[in-house]
């Protein structure tokens, strides 16, 4: 579940009050709203993400619409939520304030991806690490793109790392090797070999 720490990590408390179930895949600080968010993985019944206003809780689930998926990522995107799942990208927005699935729409096929990572470079530009490869969007998810790593196939690629400090700049890392992108996900080259 969800421990908490006020004395620099030397003892542990536990944060559950709220949770149904205790698998919590992510976990991010939602600075805007000044609350943490926490997505839960291997509850299809009552998962989805969670929310408080600090470690020490009550969690409450945050809004309907994820029954059946297991939450693998979270990102804030502006006043909305994005969840990365075994089913693709979810946005949840305070209006209506119940998630709904962004199609993942390349070649007229809905892919319906596996989202591993999920990076935010607008509240309208975002950059998925999918079973896929990598999926961009630049208009909140309406329409997705599939940006070439330079490889020959398809590419699972399971994590995004964006840099606070320059705009742009990711990267993506596969069972191959890591990728670096410094246009927002449009362009990538390879940096390194697999991690061994």
């Amino acid at each position: 579940g969800v421990v908490r720490s006020d004395d620099g990590a030397r003892t542990w408390t536990a944060s559950n009050q709220g949770f149904s179930e205790r698998f919590v895949s992510r976990m991010i600080f939602d600075a805007a709203n000044k609350r943490l968010l926490a997505g839960i993985w291997g509850d299809r019944r009552h998962g989805g993400v969670f929310v408080s206003l600090g470690p020490r809780g009550p969690w409450t689930r945050l809004g309907v619409g994820l029954e059946g998926r297991e939450v693998l990522s979270l990102a804030v995107a502006g006043e909305g939520v994005l969840a990365g799942t075994d089913d693709g990208i979810f946005l949840w927005t305070p209006a209506p304030g119940s998630w709904r699935r962004l199609p993942t729409v390349l070649g007229r096929v809905d892919l319906h991806p596996r989202v591993h990572d999920v990076a935010v470079l607008s509240p309208t530009a975002f950059v998925a690490a999918t079973s896929h490869g990598v999926l961009r969007s630049v208009d909140g998810g309406q329409t997705w793109r599939r940006p070439s790593l330079g490889l020959t196939g398809q590419v699972d690629v399971r994590a995004l790392a964006g840099s606070p400090r320059q705009t742009g700049l990711l990267i993506a890392a596969t069972p191959l090797g890591l990728f670096r992108s410094v246009d927002g996900g449009e362009r990538w080259a390879q940096v390194s070999r697999g991690l061994g």
